[in-house]
């Protein structure tokens, strides 16, 4: 009995490589769609979309560099991010990227104590926000192009968590991600390729292989 009581915690400490699993599904189930929506609408609907995005990932790269966005400098980067994004859609994209680089430099000088965590994120955050935009366009290749690295970013994610679940083996980064292994890694680019691969022969036949370079790429 005493030794059964003693294991029992052991036990219930085991852990569970899929307990996350229903909350991914369900915020699958939410964001998917959102996303397909905003790229097939383009315009100013997908502008609204990456830029309220940028803005939201500014906040959250802030809170993990430690910043506060109620204190100078890092109230400047979701003011920027917001900036940058609005000269994407509706400037000239020279202005955005001159913004841009305007406000890593500005965040440089303002760091404290040698923090330049700000100044890279907004460079990181801003860079993605931009490329975004300008890639989705208002074409019907734009579309395509969009849609097609998203398949092949979900796909990567995806298959990066399935087989790093089930698979294990060694850390991949283990003092940046502590979750990551290199049986995910190798998981995501084969789920990558072969996703990749698969949509470019439906969306443009004929590019199966070169999609499929790109997609090892991106993965």
């Amino acid at each position: 009995m005493t030794e059964a009581t003693a294991t029992q915690p052991e036990a219930s400490a085991a852990p569970r490589p899929w307990r996350d699993l229903a909350l991914r599904g369900a915020s699958a189930a939410v964001l998917i769609p959102i996303a397909v929506f905003g790229i097939w609408c383009g315009g100013v609907v997908w502008d609204v979309l990456i830029g309220a995005v940028m803005v939201l990932l500014s906040w959250e790269w802030l809170r993990l560099s430690g910043a506060s966005v109620y204190r100078w400098p890092g109230i400047l980067l979701p003011i920027i991010t917001l900036g940058v994004m609005l000269l994407a859609a509706f400037g000239p994209p020279i202005g955005a990227l001159g913004l841009l680089v305007a406000g890593c430099a500005v965040l440089l000088v303002l760091q404290r104590h040698g923090d330049i965590w700000p100044a890279a994120g907004l460079f990181y955050i801003g860079l993605c926000g931009f490329s975004l935009i300008l890639l989705r366009g208002t074409d019907w290749a734009g579309l395509l192009n969009t849609l097609f690295m998203v398949l092949v970013v979900w796909a990567s994610d995806t298959g990066a968590y399935l087989a790093g679940r089930a698979l294990g083996g060694p850390k991949l980064a283990p003092a940046i991600s502590p979750g990551k292994t290199w049986s995910g890694a190798a998981g995501g680019l084969l789920a990558a390729i072969l996703v990749g691969a698969a949509a470019a022969s439906l969306l443009a036949p004929g590019g199966a292989s070169r999609a499929a370079a790109i997609a090892a790429m991106l993965g």
